[in-house]
């Protein structure tokens, strides 16, 4: 027979050899009696010693405009290494808590695992939200002929329009 205690209260009492709990703090104390047909015997007690660091995310800046970088800074006390995921696929590893990418779209999910001396800690998840705007051009006629004049319209809704013509501002 195992009897477990913690904190010197019977927390577990059978034939059973083992015994966890997820809910031990800091400080706790565990120990075990085991009897057998003859005599009963206690082991030692074990402190239980708690780590609870934790990491944040941060997505810099909150929205882009497609194709722009946007940088993660993982938020935390004394990490020596960082996996970041998108879209739960491990895509940068370091031990610098900073990574800077351009390949995202509307939706994608970024989180970090960062490891210490003891643990890892997941960060929550910051949504990626890209500007999905886009601008349309029409030209009025697009056929001419030589010396004739065409008009061309950006659709609505920018604050500033510039206009090229083979690379070069024209306006």
């Amino acid at each position: 027979n195992y009897e477990f205690f913690l904190n010197g209260n019977t927390v577990q009492n059978g034939t059973n050899s083992s015994w966890s709990s997820g809910t031990v703090q800091t400080g706790d104390v565990v120990f075990v009696i085991g009897t057998d047909a003859n005599c009963t015997y206690q082991s030692d007690t074990v402190q239980v010693v708690v780590f609870t660091n934790s990491v944040s995310l941060i997505g810099i800046p909150a929205t882009i405009c497609a194709g722009d970088p946007m940088e993660f800074i993982a938020v935390g006390n004394g990490f020596l290494n960082y996996d970041f995921y998108l879209n739960g696929v491990l895509t940068h590893t370091s031990t610098d808590s900073i990574w800077i990418t351009s390949a995202l779209s509307q939706d994608d999910e970024i989180y970090v695992i960062a490891t210490d001396a003891h643990c890892t800690y997941q960060s929550d998840t910051v949504t990626v939200d890209v500007y999905t705007n886009s601008i349309d051009l029409t030209g009025d006629p697009l056929e001419i002929c030589l010396g004739e004049t065409v008009g061309f319209e950006a659709s609505d809704g920018f604050n500033n329009y510039d206009f090229y013509v083979d690379g070069n501002l024209a306006q």
